[in-house]
């Protein structure tokens, strides 16, 4: 049936010049705007949408190359030119370096692809190139899930000297000290009112719990106050919401001087401090078991040890 579809696709696309030009300002625009989703989704949109603009647009009447380089010009002008401006500047963005490059790398495979079309067996070709883009979906959402955990991994750069220095209460003003907690590895998951992911990541959160509730772990969920208007209305249909999910973690919030000393610019946010009070970790990590990078099971089986 899909191979029909190919078959039916590839003969009403016997393009001129100005339907290739519409094709190509869509493809770039897609794939431009594409980060506004996440860098995950990005990658996965980009490669496959130069694959498959290149495969249909390349045929036996057009100039291959010229085709080929009008189709990535805008996005590699554009994006690959960002990213340029900010290594000039001193402030790269690793996390977003794949994306660019499977821009390039998907446009050659469609190309190749499109030539062995014209070489062999058609419906094999199209069946493997099926196959092709089922896998890249796969492994590239893997990929840059761990991608990104590696280039945003960073070590821990905490202004306070001891545990003592890190404030946490809970809504009824009583003050908790963790460094009374003995021999407990302590996960501290930073969150404001205006952090839509924060709250994305709250199940999550409560599955990990559950997975190491028969283990020296405790968990917290701390509010950070950002001093923003109308934020106490906010906060109290968030806690109002919070409670409605049976959360079984520890609510707690936090002040405005713990923020600055660990150095928080942004939420979420996550603080592991293992049984010997260190402060092993900071930053944001992943909780999904197939992220091997830097996820949150690891970390915290690490702190247990």
């Amino acid at each position: 049936m899909s191979i029909t579809f190919f078959f039916a696709l590839l003969k009403l696309i016997s393009m001129k010049l100005y339907q290739k030009i519409i094709i190509i300002i869509v493809v770039s625009l897609i794939t431009i705007m594409g980060g506004i989703v996440n860098w995950v989704n990005q990658f996965i949109i980009v490669g496959v949408a130069f694959f498959v603009s290149t495969f249909f647009l390349i045929d036996n009447k057009s100039n291959k190359r010229l085709t080929l380089l009008f189709l990535l010009a805008p996005f590699l002008l554009v994006y690959g030119g960002s990213m340029l401006f900010f290594i000039i500047i001193g402030a790269p963005t690793p996390w977003a370096y794949p994306i660019v490059f499977i821009s390039i790398i998907s446009a050659f495979i469609g190309f190749g692809v499109r030539i062995l079309y014209y070489k062999y067996s058609k419906k094999w070709v199209i069946f493997f190139a099926s196959l092709y883009l089922v896998f890249f979906i796969i492994s590239g959402y893997i990929f840059m899930h761990n991608w990104i955990c590696y280039t945003l991994f960073k070590e821990p750069k905490i202004e306070a000297e001891k545990l003592s220095d890190i404030k946490i209460w809970d809504f009824s003003d009583n003050e908790i000290y963790l460094e009374e907690i003995e021999n407990k590895v302590i996960v501290l998951d930073f969150w404001s009112v205006h952090c839509g992911e924060c709250f994305r990541k709250f199940p999550d959160f409560e599955k990990i719990k559950h997975y190491y509730n028969d283990k020296d772990v405790v968990f917290y969920a701390v509010y950070i106050p950002w001093n923003e208007e109308n934020e106490n209305d906010e906060l109290e249909e968030c806690l109002h919401w919070i409670q409605e999910q049976n959360f079984t973690f520890n609510i707690v919030k936090t002040d405005a001087m713990t923020k600055k000393m660990l150095g928080i610019n942004g939420v979420p946010q996550l603080l592991v401090i293992d049984k010997n009070k260190k402060m092993s970790f900071y930053s944001t990590l992943y909780f999904q078991k197939r992220i091997v990078i830097n996820n949150l099971y690891s970390v915290i089986n690490k702190a247990l040890q």
